[in-house]
């Protein structure tokens, strides 16, 4: 049965390669400081659940460092603690010394990417992207050996909009290609990262509607990554809706063509973000049945804010 499932593994993480894969020694690249790879594995004997992180400029004494069972407990303590308070300063460093127990024992396995996948997720919420690149870098050599395979399509996901956000624009569709030339076909059929590519798309061809509709329908935590490019986006979406419609266009139209939630949201935006004045928006109104910009509204009278393109533009 163990060996049943030990080729199972395999199998599954044969659909999501990573860089370097080969083993234990593939995983002790990450915060053991100064140690060289090949140092012999070190035998935690501390029962801290919390400890500080600190450089290390040589082997660990082993009663500062905490084995397995006890790092496993200490995850699900600062699990438990971000989920409460969200509290980055002390989840960043609890995860980190975690990292730094774990790299020292040589641990490569369920627990280790647990720990990563955490720290990973933690990051991606607190915006650290500079984290969250060096969970993900570890978490393809341990996805690729097999352990929490389930996880991976999730965190493949997340490389592409990384890549798709955080390089300059001009490095993104070669970094992407790159990655997606590493992937095996079946993965690209996974729901996760077909809807990474579409966001992907989305932003490089400056796609407003296709991106605004893709942003609050991101599976896990993907629209963490687009918030980073929203504000470009939307003032892209904004001076093709003032080139695009004249002389006036309804803020409710707007506000969808922005992705923002109603008309008050799309004036507070232009008023904040861009300085509109009661020169730009005006009060629109029609003695008509029926809302001539057809938002299903009746009454003998309807009012509506519109905003003035061409006086905007100006």
């Amino acid at each position: 049965r163990a060996a049943a499932a030990i080729m199972k593994r395999r199998r599954r993480s044969e659909v999501f390669p990573g860089r370097g894969s080969g083993g234990e020694a593939a995983g002790l690249n990450d915060h053991g400081d100064g140690l060289d790879a090949d140092h012999p594995p070190v035998k935690g004997r501390s029962t801290a659940l919390e400890k500080p992180y600190f450089r290390l400029g040589g082997l660990p004494d082993p009663e500062e460092v905490r084995p397995p069972r006890v790092l496993a407990e200490s995850l699900a303590v600062v699990k438990h603690r971000w989920a409460a308070d969200q509290d980055y300063t002390y989840a960043r460093e609890q995860l980190k010394s975690i990292r730094q127990d774990l790299t020292v024992q040589h641990v490569f396995d369920d627990l280790a990417a647990d720990a990563y996948e955490t720290h990973a997720r933690v990051a991606i919420e607190a915006d650290d992207m500079g984290e969250f690149n060096a969970c993900q870098a570890q978490l393809q050599r341990l996805h690729a050996a097999g352990f929490r395979v389930a996880s991976a399509a999730e965190f493949c996901a997340y490389r592409i909009l990384f890549n798709s956000v955080v390089p300059p624009p001009g490095q993104r569709p070669q970094l992407v290609l790159s990655l997606l030339q590493e992937l095996n076909p079946r993965a690209l059929g996974h729901p996760f990262i077909a809807q990474a590519l579409d966001a992907h798309r989305a932003i490089e061809a400056q796609d407003f509607g296709a991106f605004f509709r893709l942003w609050p329908l991101m599976a896990n935590l993907g629209a963490c990554f687009l918030d980073r490019v929203v504000p470009d986006m939307r003032r892209g979406a904004l001076a093709a809706a003032c080139a695009s419609f004249e002389p006036t266009l309804p803020l409710a139209r707007l506000a969808q063509l922005l992705g923002l939630r109603n008309e008050k949201a799309c004036r507070d935006y232009l008023e904040r973000h861009h300085g509109a004045t009661s020169e730009h928006i005006v009060v629109a109104e029609a003695h008509s049945m029926t809302d001539p910009h057809d938002y299903g509204r009746q009454g003998a009278s309807t009012q509506w804010l519109e905003l003035r393109t061409r006086a905007f533009r100006q």
